[in-house]
């Protein structure tokens, strides 16, 4: 046996036996790093990832380190920033479980990069809750936006995504992201088992392109139809059709002009509405 199937073979012995040390029979060494690094998440033990050269070195720290909340782990990377980025992981991440802001006060300003690396490696905010993918929310108001949030403001717009609650948003120091998060989570809803909106940021997490367009976000916030004209007629008619569907009410329907558009949103509500009372 050999080439892939020989790295193959070791690998699976050392993760069901729990022993790194086999790892370094594979001659390939980025199979070999791999191994160790399969090791060391099944054991949550960073002493593992200590052998392995760099890059491999750090990646393994901060699996463990993230994954674990060892900040024993996050000491040991080479990084500095990448040691930072491992400890306010673990900050955040015992934010979220405990549902404690505190916890966020703890974290550096920092850099989106930092914020970027969190959102990669946290499972917790892989979640997607009422079709608000935490990570896409970000990513959406970084690219349309610029808003370059940091992983002290993403600590608290977390909290605010994981409960539903726009009083974490007044931490935020970034004073668009913070009108954002107090406009998306101050107003809540009951979804129905079709999965509709509950929340104003739940309409950005299934449409990420809505992000871009933050008059959408002040429609609904405001419950105001004129925030929803525009010059550009398919931007207003997805508007009134969020408004009309957030709040179950097909008035707002009645401003868009297209009929096809208007029959969809119309049926859209009726649906819902017809859906909600039955669940």
């Amino acid at each position: 046996m050999n080439g892939s199937y020989a790295y193959g073979c070791y690998s699976a012995i050392a993760l069901n036996t729990k022993n790194a040390k086999l790892c370094t029979s594979i001659s390939n060494y980025t199979y070999e790093a791999g191994c160790t690094l399969q090791v060391a998440n099944a054991t949550g033990s960073y002493e593992d990832c200590t052998s392995l050269l760099q890059p491999y070195r750090d990646s393994c720290l901060y699996s463990i380190g993230s994954t674990y909340n060892s900040t024993a782990a996050c000491s040991q990377i080479s990084d500095p920033n990448l040691s930072a980025t491992c400890k306010y992981a673990i900050d955040l991440s015992k934010a979220d479980s405990h549902s404690n802001s505190t916890y966020c006060s703890l974290i550096g300003n920092g850099t989106f990069a930092q914020s970027s690396e969190i959102l990669n490696s946290t499972p917790a905010l892989k979640t997607d809750t009422n079709f608000g993918n935490l990570p896409l929310l970000i990513y959406y108001y970084d690219s349309y936006l610029n808003l370059q949030v940091s992983p002290r403001d993403l600590c608290y717009y977390s909290l605010a995504y994981q409960s539903n609650e726009s009083s974490y948003c007044a931490s935020i120091s970034n004073s668009t992201l913070r009108s954002i998060c107090t406009k998306s989570y101050a107003i809540n809803t009951t979804p129905n088992s079709t999965g509709y909106y509950q929340n104003i940021s739940s309409i950005c997490g299934r449409y990420g392109a809505s992000c871009s367009n933050l008059s959408y976000i002040d429609a609904i916030y405001s419950k105001n139809a004129t925030k929803c004209f525009s010059s550009n007629k398919t931007q207003s008619a997805i508007c009134y059709s969020y408004l009309a569907s957030f709040y179950s009410n097909t008035s707002y329907c009645q401003y868009i002009g297209n009929a096809t558009l208007n029959g969809a949103c119309v049926n859209n509500v009726l649906y819902r509405n017809s859906t909600n009372s039955t669940v």
